[in-house]
Order: C-alpha cells, then sequence, then structure tokens
C-alpha cells in the first residue's frame, strides 16, 4: 500500500523504505517491520537504534535507545562513598588538632583541700523557748537502746499431703457423664492411660 522509492519519489519524501516486507512503521521509516506497533521500524543490518530505529522493538513504551544508567548509578555511589570517606578523615583531622590545642589542666587547680573536721552535732546550744510553745524535747539516743528481740516463727506441725486428683479416673467418669457404658468408658480410657483398669 505504499509506493516504491524513484527518481521523483524518494524516501525524504514518503517512499517505502522496506519494498520487500509489509510494514506500518511511519515514524523514521515508512513502510517497514514494526512489531510493537510504536510506528518505529526494527532495527536492521543498514539501519540501527543510531540511525533511529526502534531500540525496544518488543516494547511499545519505548524507542530511543537510554543510557545506561547502572554505570551513572555506579558513578554516583563512588562519588557518595568517596565524600564519606573523606568526611571522616576531616572530621577525624579536626578532633587530633583540637584536642592538641587543649589547655593542660593547672595541677594547683586540682588540689584536694585540707582534711575539714565535721562539726559536733551534740555540740549545739540548746534552741531557746519561746513564750507560748512547749520546751523543745530532746531526741533520744537510738544507739543506746537495746535491740528487739526477734519472734522466732512458731513450729508448725507438717501437714498431711492431700490426694492428688487421678487424671485416668476423671477421664472415665466423663466419659460416663457422656452416657458411654462402662465397657467402652473403660476400653477409651485405657487407649490413654494404659494402667488404667475401671
Amino acid at each position: 500500500g505504499i509506493s516504491d522509492a524513484t527518481n521523483d519519489w524518494t524516501l525524504e519524501q514518503g517512499a517505502d523504505a522496506c519494498p520487500f516486507a509489509f510494514g506500518n512503521s511511519s515514524a523514521d521509516r515508512i513502510g517497514c517491520v514494526d512489531t510493537d506497533g510504536d510506528n518505529y521500524s526494527d532495527p536492521t543490518p543498514d539501519w540501527r537504534a543510531a540511525d533511529g530505529a526502534d531500540a525496544y522493538p518488543e516494547d511499545p513504551t519505548r524507542w530511543i535507545l537510554e543510557p545506561e544508567e547502572e554505570g551513572a548509578l555506579f558513578a554516583s555511589s563512588n562519588v557518595l562513598i568517596g565524600g564519606g570517606v573523606g568526611l571522616v578523615v576531616v572530621l577525624a583531622l579536626i578532633g587530633l588538632i583540637m584536642r592538641g590545642r587543649r589547655p593542660k589542666a593547672d595541677d594547683s587547680t586540682w588540689q584536694v583541700p585540707p582534711n575539714v573536721g565535721m562539726p559536733d552535732f551534740n555540740a549545739q546550744p540548746a534552741a531557746a523557748v519561746q513564750p507560748g510553745y512547749a520546751a523543745p524535747v530532746a531526741m533520744p539516743d537510738f544507739g543506746a537502746q537495746p535491740a528487739a528481740a526477734v519472734a522466732q516463727p512458731a513450729y508448725a506441725a507438717p501437714v498431711a499431703p492431700v490426694a492428688q486428683p487421678d487424671p485416668a479416673r476423671e477421664y472415665y467418669n466423663s466419659l460416663i457423664a457422656q452416657g458411654y457404658p462402662h465397657e467402652d468408658a473403660v476400653r477409651y480410657t485405657q487407649q490413654y492411660f494404659a494402667q488404667f483398669h475401671g
């Protein structure tokens, strides 16, 4: 459905660029095979993506060759890693410089003061009694108090052990309560408690 190129009707004017193959491309070449239907012709040995052919002949959403992102990502990660290492080195150098410039502590400022005795609070003068108030009462000397006798707990007689419930008997009784005959209840109980004899 597209006329072949002639001297009067060239490819630039809209002649069929692929006269030996049926196609419906129209964006780069007219009349060539377009597999994904995006109007860009599939690449051929004489017409590649660099010339304008579809760089992604199976993807109708892309046709222009995109740059490799892995290389750009690798380059940007190298820059980030290098920048991070450089920042750590700079911070370490600043720390060392600041540590070297810190003034040394003067030994005289850290001298321990001479021993100072604690005041004798027992030697304090008695408080003056104000009119209308009772005289202060001296606090008792708790150090002179006799030690309180510690009461010993009364001896308790041993408690007789409490009988523990028998799980096999309880299981058997529950089966009887559900309406099972004695023989069936014994048989079912012995499946879980082999020592049970009814």
